[in-house]
């Protein structure tokens, strides 16, 4: 295995989380920090909390939970949040919770035998789960399981739905298409690799997705048969974006590509620094990406540099920007800022240190 891929592996699985879910206590969990933006604010999971941050000025509302002690579940995933303020997240320590966000008190509590990796996808009062157990688990809005869908791999990748079917990414190469009420298999698709990403849905019904044998692959969401497929320089960890009909991807090699939707034609690329696990964030002033070495890029959208910004020894860009505001946000980990802001020009107006 290259050095940079086991670097970012060992990023993620920090050396706690394997595959066969060993859940020995005396490792450390890391990852970089998941944000979601809700009602203009920053909801921000790391560690053992979920940070509410004002994107303004990025000072600390209120954290959940209130308190923690050693043996407080750990959170990395975008936390999601419903309109009447009950926020869901995964943990590293086997559990799905759902919190009260305008008082910090749990509601529930899912409990299973191993690890929530990503988000869950909300639907019909339904909460969709996928598990490092290799199954996604289907709730209702009490946390009592209504029906689960077996893979033959891990599921870090969060399901999407498209207003008829779920779309599930696996781990064992797969891309499921499944009935959402039922859990039923409509049609698989074999990638021909190993995937953690979530497929970005395109409103003509074609998915994008990445995989682990470096391709970006479309696929027609009414059957599962490819529709192109694109050769990257490397792996590729994050769902793509799409915007205005243009693919944006990137490898962890440090490579961002756009790709015509239609047809994978490359349309421009360009080279960061360091390894590149994060979706790009695509604004109309350009795109933008950080990389494990710590620099920041933005690009117009012809794809030439406006500028780039290296943040601090031995910080990790490595999660999704996020525009808030005038802001763009950055998660950082490997440093004591889980959060920078940069404005339009590439200067920080705030970083975010959590206090105790």
């Amino acid at each position: 295995m290259k050095k940079k891929h086991l670097i970012l592996l060992l990023l993620v699985l920090a050396a706690s989380l394997t595959l066969s879910a060993c859940t020995g206590s005396r490792f450390q969990t890391t990852s970089w920090p998941g944000i979601t933006i809700f009602e203009d604010d920053l909801f921000v999971a790391q560690g053992q909390r979920i940070y509410q941050i004002d994107p303004t000025n990025g000072a600390e509302l209120t954290r959940i939970p209130r308190e923690t002690d050693a043996k407080s579940p750990t959170y990395f995933a975008p936390p999601v949040i419903t309109e009447d303020g009950q926020l869901f997240i995964g943990s590293y320590n086997n559990n799905l919770y759902t919190y009260n966000i305008n008082n910090g008190t749990e509601n529930w509590m899912f409990a299973n035998d191993n690890r929530f990796i990503a988000s869950v996808l909300l639907v019909d009062e339904m909460i969709y789960a996928p598990n490092a157990d290799h199954t996604l688990h289907a709730l209702n809005m009490s946390g009592t399981e209504q029906w689960s869908f077996e893979t033959e791999g891990p599921l870090w990748a969060k399901p999407v739905y498209d207003g008829e079917k779920l779309y599930l990414a696996s781990m064992d190469h797969h891309l499921y298409a499944l009935n959402h009420k039922t859990g039923n298999e409509i049609w698989s698709i074999d990638l021909g690799g190993t995937t953690v990403t979530s497929p970005e849905i395109s409103e003509d019904g074609v998915l994008y997705l990445g995989t682990f044998e470096s391709e970006v692959l479309a696929i027609r969401s009414s059957n599962g048969v490819e529709v192109w497929s694109f050769q990257a320089n490397d792996w590729i960890w994050a769902p793509p974006a799409l915007v205005d009909d243009i693919i944006y991807a990137t490898d962890i090699s440090g490579w961002l590509y756009a790709l015509e939707a239609d047809t994978g034609k490359l349309l421009w690329n360009f080279k960061g620094e360091g390894q590149v696990s994060g979706t790009p964030l695509v604004t109309e002033d350009g795109v933008y990406i950080g990389t494990g070495d710590g620099n920041f890029y933005a690009l117009d959208l012809e794809g030439k540099l406006r500028w780039n910004r290296f943040y601090k020894e031995d910080s990790l860009l490595l999660g999704d920007p996020v525009l808030a505001g005038e802001f763009v946000i950055v998660p950082v980990s490997g440093v004591e800022a889980i959060l920078v802001a940069y404005d339009a020009n590439g200067t920080i107006q705030w970083e975010f240190v959590p206090g105790n």
